[in-house]
């Protein structure tokens, strides 16, 4: 007996949601499982904080996991990752690299050609 093609037999004709409301009836444990559209578009789960809205710097607004279980713990800012080579100058004074050292760094190389 294929267990598999007797549910997907089952499901064809129902949404997940109609679907799990009929297995909750029977007390069977279910849930639907949401498509990545449907969680960023979930209206409880931005009011809990699992998801959250954050701004690159220069860049679009970006949609982020939160913290929902903020009674365990403090609420912790959202913000978005750093750009790449956003903090490069400071990584590069932290390793003792000068200013002048650092501004050198940045500025063009010609190659040479030793053909």
């Amino acid at each position: 007996m294929d267990i598999f093609g007797t549910i997907e037999d089952w499901l064809k004709d129902k949404t997940k949601y109609e679907a799990v409301n009929i297995l909750r009836k029977f007390d069977i444990p279910c849930a639907p499982v949401f498509s990545m559209k449907e969680l960023l578009n979930d209206k409880s789960l931005r009011a809990s904080g699992s998801i959250v809205e954050s701004t690159a710097q220069g860049a679009r607004q970006l949609l982020d996991r939160g913290q929902p279980d903020q009674v365990f713990r403090p609420q912790a800012e959202i913000t978005a990752s750093p750009l790449l080579g956003e903090h490069t100058d400071e990584v590069l004074a932290e390793l003792g690299y000068s200013k002048d050292q650092i501004k050198a760094m940045h500025e063009p190389r010609r190659l040479i050609n030793n053909r």
